[in-house]
């Protein structure tokens, strides 16, 4: 990461790791709840670990940036389809957006 990368930055970083290492934890534990471990795996797995790797090789690059947002969306559709489409889980989205504002 460069030295001119915003301190606000580095924070937001480590907070949108943090989240998304938790919604793969959910991933995981829907898994064990909906007998869904293919998807969390195949689908979860890539998705928490593409945006780690952007961030770590590119730095503060917008290609890192948005890789989170979109990994954010792709959980939320995990977790409806983990779930077989509860409606509970739609509003996991809403959550998401709540935590990081």
């Amino acid at each position: 990461m460069s030295t001119t990368t915003p301190r606000f930055r580095v924070q937001a970083f480590k907070l949108m790791s943090g989240i998304n290492l938790a919604l793969f934890v959910l991933a995981l534990a829907l898994a064990g709840w909906h007998s869904s471990w293919l998807p969390a795996l195949l689908i979860g797995l890539p998705t928490a670990i593409l945006p780690l790797l952007f961030y770590r090789m590119l730095g503060d690059h917008l290609l890192a940036r948005i890789s989170f947002g979109v990994s954010f969306m792709f959980f939320a559709a995990l977790h409806i389809h983990q779930a077989a489409g509860m409606l509970e889980m739609h509003f996991d989205l809403y959550q998401q957006q709540w935590t990081l504002h």
